[in-house]
């Protein structure tokens, strides 16, 4: 089985981004979502690498929500030609252990599963779940909480991020938000820690 955990190394091209540079792009992939999951849809193909952003003429960057490139996968998940078992594991990484486990079709909290899933490696360039081989990472993901992003990073993080990212990657569907308009009201609540207030 392909190998689901890597690091790229920290402060390279590929490393993590930090909180305050992510939200506004993140806010604007929510925002996208949301339209969606208030119109009844659902992406479920929301991937790493499939967020466009667009430099607008005031400076500003804005992001267009294909899937999501957002976010520095490790680094056997970002190789350019993937073999046919990093391609299960990039999405074995973005689904609920639900769906895992059962034939349930794509809903707004898969969704958002997956959208947190990539915001949580876009801040610390790891997984929420590492995990050797695909075997153990569907294993922890049924059996364990997705691990702190203070941990993943060695270091403090605001609470209220935490919190977000734990309810975002909740094991159980009815702890979960449970579309993207829920997770897109909690993210704006989020302003504070990306302006160093909070």
């Amino acid at each position: 089985m392909g190998a689901v955990r890597g690091r790229v190394p920290r402060g390279s091209a590929h490393g993590p981004i930090l909180f305050a540079e992510a939200y506004p792009i993140v806010e604007h992939l929510w925002v996208g979502l949301a339209e969606l999951h208030g119109a009844g849809g659902t992406h479920d193909e929301i991937a790493l690498r499939g967020v466009f952003l667009e430099r607008r003429p005031e400076g500003a960057t804005r992001a267009r929500l294909h899937a999501f490139p957002v976010a520095r996968w490790p680094e056997g998940p970002l190789a350019l030609n993937p073999d046919p078992d990093e391609i299960v594991s990039r999405r074995m990484a973005l689904l609920p252990p639900e769906r895992i486990q059962s034939s349930k079709a794509a809903s707004p909290r898969s969704d958002v599963y997956a959208c947190t899933t990539v915001i949580y490696t876009a801040l610390s360039n790891e997984l929420p779940h590492p995990a050797r081989n695909i075997l153990e990472l569907v294993e922890r993901k049924a059996a364990e909480d997705p691990r702190p992003l203070a941990v993943a990073l060695g270091r403090p993080v605001a609470p209220a991020l935490e919190r977000f990212l734990a309810r975002g990657l909740a094991r159980r569907p009815e702890d979960c938000f449970p579309s993207a308009i829920e997770a897109l009201d909690a993210w704006h609540a989020l302003r504070g820690v990306a302006a160093g207030d909070a």
